[in-house]
């Protein structure tokens, strides 16, 4: 008996994430990783306290960037599905650092995952159950039989 899952994969913003919650099994936004000044500094300003620490501490500008509109834009998506304010979100850091909602928020049927490579962030939602989602720039691997049989 095979079963199939009902996928929705949407360009962020959206309006309708939770109502495509309701009809999916997993909603999957796509968002670009780049901004001028302007867009990161209102990105830094939804950041917590440790998010913030964090950014300021790279060394490699884009990198920092990509950590600040990244960090927004799941910030932005979860409060859209949770109808709460970006900066509202707790995040905390789960397994192997994958954020995750904190405080009371964790009770909450919602589950998702977050991926990013280069200037490209995928987020995967879900309500009936936990998610993962990966994202590896396209690239040849020289020895890709032994990567084929280590994984």
């Amino acid at each position: 008996m095979s079963s199939s899952i009902s996928l929705s994969m949407v360009n962020w913003p959206v309006t309708d994430v939770s109502a495509r919650l309701a009809s999916h099994d997993a909603v999957v936004c796509v968002a670009g990783l780049t901004g001028c000044d302007t867009q990161v500094a209102r990105a830094v300003a939804t950041l917590s306290y440790a998010e913030r620490e964090r950014h300021a501490a790279y060394t490699n500008g884009i990198v920092a960037r990509r950590f600040a509109i990244g960090r927004a834009l799941l910030r932005e998506i979860l409060g859209c599905v949770l109808g709460v304010a970006p900066d509202r979100i707790p995040l905390c850091e789960g397994v192997h650092g994958k954020p995750a909602l904190g405080g009371a928020w964790r009770a909450r049927p919602l589950w998702f995952s977050v991926a990013h490579c280069e200037d490209l962030l995928l987020v995967a939602l879900s309500r009936t159950s936990d998610v993962g989602i990966d994202l590896e720039r396209s690239r040849s691997i020289e020895q890709w039989e032994r990567v084929a049989d280590r994984v």
